[in-house]
């Protein structure tokens, strides 16, 4: 009997992984038959190989076609792939609560403006009644 020789399948996520492509753009990939893939499972769940996604990872970086959508290009996936990097969490830990910092400090510097306009203004119209008042006081003298 015809078994088909015994492959090292890969699921879906565990080839987003190694690409850097998402699982279900590497699903697109299997169903156009740009990538080598089949379904298990009562034909529910996409697997791959290995080699498959080497294969087609070395050939997409040789073809000279621009990326089909904005996940995949260049400096949009590097910069995704910096997000999610575990040696840069600390960095990006510092940028966020720097980032918490400078907004704090600028809510607070907005609302001292506001403050102190607002007392200008009640001292303004405290000047004027205590001039009414007192052009008042000569007219009664």
């Amino acid at each position: 009997m015809g078994k088909e020789p015994e492959q090292n399948y890969i699921t879906l996520k565990e080839a987003s992984k190694i690409s850097g492509y998402s699982a279900d753009y590497i699903g697109q990939l299997i169903r156009r038959g740009k990538l080598e893939g089949k379904q298990v499972y009562n034909n529910v769940a996409w697997v791959t190989t290995k080699e498959a996604i080497d294969n087609y990872l070395s050939s997409n970086q040789t073809s000279n076609q621009p990326s089909s959508t904005l996940a995949t290009s260049g400096l949009w996936h590097q910069g995704l792939k910096f997000l999610y990097d575990k040696k840069n969490e600390r960095w990006l830990k510092g940028a966020f609560y720097l980032t918490i910092f400078v907004l704090s400090a600028f809510v607070l510097v907005l609302l001292y403006i506001l403050a102190v306009s607002f007392d200008e203004r009640i001292e303004q119209k405290a000047r004027e009644k205590q001039f009414l008042i007192e052009q008042e006081l000569r007219l009664q003298e």
